[in-house]
């Protein structure tokens, strides 16, 4: 494994309340980087959220009131963040170097599935445990794995014909597998046992995020809308920002959750996509996360 020296970029950051914006019993914050025309959170740990923006060009660390962007030195790379845990973030970069990395805010470490003929993706990580999948292009399969600080064990929801694991928390696992006619479904593994996790009457479903017995994670309806959706262990919520087109959630740290949202713009008359950030809490509740209130 090998180990660049890369600093960090501090961006002043904007996150702003929607205005009436508690929908479902849920209050959304806006969350945006001011130097980027995307902002595509993924994870949450406490108060610290990280994500990719520009394109997924870049990585982003947010502590409650700073955002700092880092990418995978490389050439023109593609930096995809996927989990965060105290000071470790992990992802994903897509460039001269494909695989996986560890950033501990000063320093890239690779990290890869030891078979070489896999190319490595995480997803999640909780400590010394990290989750993510390896693909194999040549036999066109995709395969989850967890890392438990020691060794590599690759997984698969049984009679799936692609899985990957996107979050994990403790011993619990989340993620996505399809099944033989390619129906997409989020999933819930603890080592031992296999749940399936789909939103009722959803088209397809994906478990996102995992903070205990929360679920974060998003849903296509009948309509070919995409959602959000909390699984509490016993019921689901839908996770709509107000007035998106589109809402996807993607991680969850407590009560607080993640995610982004697509909305549109008119430009001369041409409608255009706008995908911002977005932090979910329970309304009522009082947020780690400083920012401006505009009513």
């Amino acid at each position: 494994m090998r180990s660049v020296l890369f600093a960090m970029l501090l961006l002043v950051g904007a996150m702003v309340a929607f205005p009436g914006g508690a929908c479902a019993g849920y209050t959304y914050t806006i969350l945006e980087n001011p130097d980027s025309v995307d902002t595509l959170p993924q994870a949450v740990d406490g108060a610290r959220i990280v994500g990719s923006h520009g394109g997924a060009t870049f990585g982003f660390l947010y502590d409650g009131s700073r955002f700092s962007s880092f990418y995978y030195p490389d050439v023109f790379p593609c930096t995809f963040v996927g989990g965060i845990s105290g000071k470790k973030i992990v992802g994903s970069s897509q460039g001269r170097y494909n695989g996986g990395f560890i950033y501990d805010g000063v320093n890239f470490t690779t990290f890869n599935y030891p078979d070489t003929k896999y190319l490595t993706t995480l997803s999640g990580i909780d400590g010394e445990k990290i989750v993510g999948s390896i693909y194999d292009g040549n036999a066109g399969t995709a395969r989850a794995f967890l890392y438990d600080g020691a060794k590599f064990t690759a997984f698969d929801f049984p009679g799936a014909i692609f899985t990957e694991a996107h979050g994990i928390s403790g011993n619990k696992i989340v993620g996505t597998y399809w099944d033989g006619r390619y129906g997409k479904h989020g999933f819930l593994y603890d080592g031992a046992t296999f749940m399936t996790i789909d939103f009722p009457g959803a088209l397809s479903s994906e478990a996102n995020g995992i903070s205990g017995n929360n679920i974060v994670g998003t849903y296509r309806d009948a309509r070919k809308i995409d959602h959000g959706f909390l699984y509490d262990g016993v019921s689901f919520t839908a996770l709509d920002f107000p007035g998106a087109r589109a809402t996807y959630a993607n991680g969850v740290s407590g009560k607080t959750i993640v995610g982004y949202f697509v909305s549109t713009r008119m430009v001369q008359g041409t409608e255009y996509p706008v995908v911002k950030g977005f932090i979910a809490t329970p309304a009522g509740s009082t947020s780690r996360h400083t920012g401006l209130l505009i009513s």
